[in-house]
Parts: C-alpha cells; sequence; structure tokens
C-alpha cells in the first residue's frame, strides 16, 4: 500500500497530476495486490477551484471515496495508551478524560494535545499539573507564537497569508537559517520547492486571529455549586489557598479542584497550582457580576454544546433535558459515557447557557433567549439563592429528614455528602438558604425535636407536580409506584424514562408516609398454604 497524505498541494500542477493520473490508472492493470491511496481535505472548496480539474475527476472516477469522520472512542483509547507508552507511566483518570474531550477526535489536535504533554512531562510538568491546565487550540497555539523572535513570527505569518509560497520566495525576506528554525519546530513543512504551516488550522489562526474549531469540554458543575466556591473566594479578598477552601466549604480539595476548573475554562480564574485566584479584570471591576457574566458568554458562544442546542432550538422550538442530552454525543465523539451521565452533563450546560443569559427555561423545556436577555442567578457576594426546580422527590427521605432535625437542633456545618439530602429540602421549602451554606428551617416545621406531618405535607403540596402525586395515592393507597410517577411527570411536563418514573413515584410514597398520608404495600404476598411454584 502507498499511501500520500496532505496531498492538496499536488493538484496545483498539471504535470505532476497527469503523473499521478497515469500512476493511479496503470494500478488497475496489475495482477499484483497493490493499493495507492492519498488524503485531502474536500472541505477547501476555493483551493480545488483552480486545478487542473478533468484529470482530477478522471483519478476520482477510477477509485474508492471514503470520507473519515472523527475518531470514536476505541480509537482515541489506542492513541491513549501509545501516550502512555511513551511517558512510559499511566495516564491520569483526569488527563485522559481532558484529552480525550479537547481532541474532539480530530486526529490532528489529538496529536497538537499530546506533543504538548510530552513535552511539559520532560520538562518536570506533572500529570495533575496538566489536567489542571485548559488545553484549548488557541493557547497552545498562542504558546507555540510566544517562543518566536520578531523576525520568526513575521516569517511565519507571511508563509500563512501567501501559503504555500516558493521557498526562494521567502528567503527573500528571511535568512535560510529562520526557515530551518520554523522547520524544525514543526510550524511550517516543505513540500518540493514550496513552505506551508504545518497545521490547516494554525494557518486560519495566523490569518485571521480566531480558530475555526469550537471549544469541546465538558463542564460537570453547575452555577450554583460554583458559587459557593466564588463566595469564599470572595471572603479572602479575590484569592485563596486551595487547602483553606477546602477547610471552610468542609469539603476535598478534589472538589475545590473541579470547581475551579470550571471558573479557568469559563475564563474566570487564573491557572495557578494550588490557588484559586479570580481575574484581576473581574475582581477590580466596578460591577464584578456583570464581568464575570461577560466572560462566560464569551467562553460559551464558541462552544460545541451551544451550536448543538441552538440547532435542536431551531428545529423544535423548546428543548428538554432528554433531548439535548441525545444531542451531546455528536458534539463529543470520542466520549463514551452512559446514557444517565449525559442526563447530567445536559442540565449542567442547560445552566450555564441560563446564567450567561443564552437560555430560558419555560416549564421542563429551555428556549434560545431574546438578544440583551440577563442571565440569572447571580453568583458573587452571596447574590444567588440555591434552587431546586424539578428535583423533588429524588431520594428517600430518611437522609433528609435526619439532617433537617440536626438544622434545627443547631447544627451549622453541612458537608459535601449532605448536598443531595439538602436540595430536597430546599425543593419543597423545608429549608431556606440566604447566604452559601447557612439554612434556617421552616417555621413550625420542627416542634420538640419531631417533624410535624401536617407542615411537612402542605409544604411537599406547594409543588404542583408532586401535589399531583399524591393525589393518586391518596384515591387508592396502594397506586404502583410507576403510575405515580407518571403522573408527576404529565404534571411537570417531563421528558423520563420508564425507570425514572417509577423511581420519583417510590420516592414519593415514602414521602407521602412520613407527611401523614395512607400508604399501602403494593408487594404481592403467596396464599397461605401454598409452598413452592405451583
Amino acid at each position: 500500500m502507498i499511501f500520500f497524505d496532505q496531498f492538496e498541494n499536488v493538484f496545483r500542477d498539471a504535470d505532476i497530476t497527469r503523473e499521478f493520473r497515469d500512476l493511479a490508472l496503470a494500478i488497475r492493470d496489475l495482477s499484483d495486490h497493490v493499493l495507492v491511496g492519498f488524503a485531502w481535505k474536500t472541505d477547501v472548496v476555493a483551493w480545488t477551484e483552480n486545478y487542473p480539474f478533468q484529470l482530477r475527476d478522471q483519478i476520482r472516477d477510477n477509485s474508492t471515496q471514503l470520507s473519515l469522520g472523527p475518531l470514536g472512542p476505541s480509537e482515541v483509547d489506542v492513541l491513549l495508551r501509545r501516550l502512555e507508552k511513551e511517558i512510559d507511566a499511566p495516564l491520569a483518570r483526569d488527563l485522559r478524560n481532558r484529552l480525550r474531550e479537547y481532541s474532539q477526535g480530530l486526529p490532528w489536535l489529538f496529536k497538537k494535545l499530546a506533543g504538548h504533554l510530552l513535552r511539559e512531562v520532560h520538562a518536570g510538568a506533572t500529570q495533575e499539573d496538566l489536567a489542571n491546565e485548559a488545553l484549548n487550540v488557541q493557547n497552545l497555539f498562542d504558546a507555540d507564537l510566544a517562543e518566536l523572535s520578531p523576525v520568526e513570527f513575521e516569517a511565519v505569518r507571511h508563509i500563512a497569508r501567501y501559503a504555500p509560497i516558493a521557498v526562494s520566495e521567502v528567503t527573500e525576506r528571511v535568512t535560510p537559517q529562520i526557515v530551518e528554525s520554523l522547520v524544525n519546530r514543526r510550524l511550517i513543512v516543505q513540500v518540493g520547492e514550496r513552505l506551508d504551516t504545518y497545521w490547516d488550522i494554525f494557518r486560519d489562526y495566523l490569518n485571521t486571529g480566531s480558530i475555526p474549531v469550537q471549544d469541546s469540554y465538558i463542564l460537570r458543575m453547575g452555577p450554583v455549586s460554583v458559587a459557593r466556591l466564588l463566595n469564599h473566594v470572595a471572603d479572602n479578598d479575590g484569592d485563596s489557598h486551595v487547602r483553606n477552601l477546602a477547610h471552610q466549604m468542609r469539603t476535598s480539595e478534589t472538589v475545590v479542584f473541579n470547581l475551579s476548573r470550571e471558573l479557568r475554562l469559563l475564563g474566570a480564574a487564573a491557572y495557578e497550582p494550588n490557588r484559586v485566584r479570580i481575574l484581576p479584570d473581574i475582581w477590580q471591576a466596578e460591577d464584578q457580576e456583570s464581568e464575570l457574566r461577560r466572560r462566560v458568554v464569551t467562553a460559551l458562544r464558541r462552544h460545541r454544546a451551544l451550536s448543538a442546542f441552538t440547532a435542536l432550538a431551531e428545529r423544535g422550538g423548546s428543548v428538554t433535558i432528554s433531548a439535548f442530552a441525545r444531542e451531546l454525543p455528536a458534539a463529543f465523539p470520542a466520549v463514551d459515557v452512559r446514557e444517565s451521565t449525559w442526563i447530567g452533563y445536559a442540565r449542567v450546560y442547560l445552566q450555564w447557557f441560563e446564567y450567561a443569559g443564552l437560555a430560558v427555561q419555560k416549564g421542563s423545556a429551555w428556549m434560545v433567549a431574546p438578544e440583551g436577555t440577563r442571565g440569572t442567578p447571580d453568583l458573587l457576594n452571596g447574590g444567588y439563592r440555591r434552587r431546586a426546580r424539578g428535583g423533588f422527590p429524588h431520594d428517600a427521605p430518611g437522609p433528609s429528614l435526619r439532617l433537617l432535625l440536626h438544622i434545627a437542633a443547631g447544627q451549622t456545618a453541612v458537608s459535601e455528602g449532605d448536598r443531595r439530602a439538602v436540595n430536597q429540602l430546599l425543593a419543597i421549602g423545608a429549608l431556606t438558604e440566604s447566604v452559601p451554606n447557612s439554612y434556617r428551617v421552616h417555621d413550625g416545621l420542627v416542634v420538640n425535636g419531631r417533624v410535624e406531618p401536617a407542615v411537612l405535607q402542605n409544604l411537599m403540596r406547594s409543588v404542583p407536580s408532586v401535589a399531583a402525586g399524591l393525589t393518586v395515592i391518596e384515591k387508592d393507597p396502594a397506586a404502583r409506584a410507576e403510575e405515580i410517577g407518571q403522573a408527576i411527570q404529565a404534571a411537570a411536563g417531563a421528558d423520563w424514562a420508564i425507570g425514572t418514573a417509577t423511581g420519583v413515584g417510590k420516592h414519593l410514597r415514602a414521602w407521602a408516609r412520613e407527611a401523614g398520608i395512607t400508604v399501602h404495600s403494593t408487594r404481592t404476598t403467596r396464599p397461605r398454604g401454598q409452598d413452592g411454584l405451583f
């Protein structure tokens, strides 16, 4: 097999194209097993208009054409294993995920990211440092350009502007040593008697100042979760040590790293090992919240997830979480996770779109926000309120009610592990949060160390969809969990799988029992005297 890569420039010359046409046709007449192939960018239409199209079409008509899409998860796994072999160490899980997400299944981008990782590791950087770094392609291109002298920078820009350009034309402007230096840095490549940039995307960046490849990192933490971190950093004058933050938030350093990673990706925090520092442009701004929101808007507008959301909204007018989750795998072709994980990612993205004023929620669906919409909620200076719309009940009542009694008794510390339990109480108004991680129990809900069922029931009924489920239970105390969950689903206008509806119905039955509503078991019992199968 003889394969030619990056073959676009060959077709600029009629004589070379004719020679290749003759080779391709002659190969077909051989009895030996010989395969000749080439790769080129078919999306660069402007480049092909002046090609010797008759010769080109003769080659095309006698060939088998394959359109190569992005690499899939298994193919990226192969490349990751090769990278591990090269550095002679297993990749940390977090770093593997970053490389998978950022590469977008694009071979050239994976190669660029892997090259960057190899250089940094050989220079002494740890995998933890690299995992917390924003590995987007523009940062890598900027790092390449920062190493150039002014003469080298002008030379590479000139080559990009007129590429592919004759070597002789370039050496009239700069010395051969400069050209050799750029070739050795792998910023330019020689194709015959011409020079071109090593990366097509790099050439576009030099000429236009923008990257045509959208960002593809996955956001895992929602705005309200990040707000808890932001407010603690703000209390420390905008600059905090990770260990101190973990102690103040009563959580682990890993959680702090994950929360601060979202801030770095969205352009709100600087990358500094073991520290979280809000960027000076935000911290020193007259309106800190507006500057933070502006940066988040800028970051999200160039993200693939927003493009997927906008396209889906244009087709259907509104977007549910489950529908958006089904679109995300196409935006992240190299990422392979469970369906439930995609739903979690979709929910987080929609929350950030809402914060940025790019999407608005109507019921259980989201729509593209009108231009000029101000996002919600505010995150800085304690200006947010934790919201848990449609999030009740997602767990059994035991942990939540035990936590409620502890808070009523004066407990001030709520750990990160209690977050799910807190969310259920916030959803029905059993707790209110005035400042981060500080809660007040609803008046009359806890009396003499016990939860008042009537007050709890009234709070539960304040959620319309929950009231619909309680009505089903009251009509039939032995109603099946699936039936109860479907009533809640219909009232909320949600798009749930059967398993989700059944789980919600099961949890509501347990909450109803705690709220003093009669509930009968739905388990089937075997008639007395019956043993065995028959």
